[in-house]
């Protein structure tokens, strides 16, 4: 997912510097769709039965590019482009008024797919949720799957979409704690003025929207990166939690 805004952002800039009318279109996942839909100037297709790490059945297809890594193939990108995701607007399913919520990613669903650990431990959110809790704030759950239970919570963890998802997060949430991954690459780039503090955690801060060294399009978007997972405490986190309330529709 993060390599959407990260890479193909960029991809679709330096396409159509040379051939401003072409029509790019992505295949991809189902799942990914909502993330390529905020994409502007491309489309995408599924196609059935893509999966991470497989190699996809393209019969019928002619890629042009195929297995691209923003982060070895693009060397020429960090630093110069901000990418700017496009967040349509919509009505929720379900009404999140009157509360101090503070979305939590508590599981990239990665593991150590990458080669390194970007999780924080299970011990450690319980800790932080309980002292949000006790302070009056509400934790939101976001995520692909429910991979284990947090008491005094709000889960909607696999029960939005991702484009709800950033819905709630820029209009109910006052700050985002969330490890480096796909949703906070996506809510870091999307092109917005919806206030929110983003507390990133980091096992390599060479990756993502570290690396790619840029702002955010949301000009307040506040953003604190914290720098070692096994050195990161709940009080660090804690710390930097905002909590004031905010009722947006």
């Amino acid at each position: 997912m993060g390599d959407v805004p990260l890479g193909l952002y960029g991809v679709n800039l330096r396409i159509r510097q040379f051939f401003p009318d072409v029509e790019i279109i992505y295949l991809t996942r189902d799942d990914l769709l909502d993330v390529f839909s905020m994409l502007p100037h491309c489309t995408a297709r599924a196609i059935p039965g893509m999966a991470r790490g497989a190699s996809p059945d393209l019969k019928g297809y002619t890629p042009l590019l195929t297995n691209l890594d923003p982060t070895s193939d693009l060397p020429w990108l960090p630093g110069m482009v901000v990418p700017r995701l496009l967040l349509p607007k919509i009505s929720l399913p379900f009404s999140l008024e009157g509360k101090r919520y503070i979305g939590m990613h508590v599981d990239t669903e990665t593991g150590t797919y990458y080669g390194y650990e970007k999780n924080w431990s299970k011990a450690n959110w319980e800790q932080l949720i309980q002292k949000v809790v006790e302070n009056g704030g509400v934790p939101i759950l976001f995520g692909k799957k429910k991979t284990s239970h947090f008491a005094g919570v709000v889960d909607l963890r696999g029960e939005t979409t991702l484009i709800e998802l950033c819905s709630v997060l820029l209009n109910h949430c006052t700050t985002l704690v969330a490890p480096d991954s796909g949703i906070l690459s996506t809510i870091y780039y999307v092109d917005s003025e919806k206030p929110l503090r983003v507390v990133s955690l980091w096992n390599d801060p060479n990756q993502g929207v570290l690396r790619q060294a840029v702002p955010s399009p949301n000009p307040l978007l506040e953003h604190i990166p914290l720098i070692g997972l096994e050195s990161i405490s709940p009080d660090d986190i804690y710390s930097h939690i905002k909590f004031e309330q905010r009722c947006e529709k």
